[in-house]
């Protein structure tokens, strides 16, 4: 899968916040061709935005389960760590949103489809 890297610390390790309760990790494509396209736009689109301010960003795809995927912003604020500050991104691609939070000169970023189906939504965490 073109959007998932395998370097660095993993999220919930050392000084990455850590992962929001629910995930189900998904090294293979979650929810077929059609999203995994959505998402890997989406991603190099953000990558391409935020890379040069933030170095190099290794990602890890997940699924997010239906009754977690309405929501997900308010329930990843709630568990991100004191110190880190949101980070306005901008837009992100059509049928895709994001949040994001800063430490230092760390950055964690989760995008993830607004398009529910019933197995659920994609979703990438990534950082540097």
């Amino acid at each position: 899968m073109l959007l998932t890297g395998g370097c660095g610390k993993a999220v919930g390790q050392g000084d990455l916040p850590p992962l929001p309760a629910g995930l189900v990790d998904s090294a293979e494509n979650p929810l077929g061709d059609a999203a995994n396209a959505r998402m890997t736009h989406a991603g190099h689109a953000l990558r391409d935005r935020i890379e040069p301010q933030w170095g190099h960003l290794d990602s890890r795809l997940y699924r997010l389960p239906i009754e977690r995927c309405r929501g997900f912003a308010a329930t990843v604020r709630q568990g991100i760590p004191a110190g880190w500050q949101e980070q306005a991104l901008g837009a992100a691609a059509r049928g895709m949103a994001s949040v994001a939070f800063a430490r230092g000169g760390r950055i964690i970023v989760y995008l993830w489809s607004t398009g529910v189906r019933r197995d659920g939504c994609a979703l990438a965490i990534l950082h540097n």
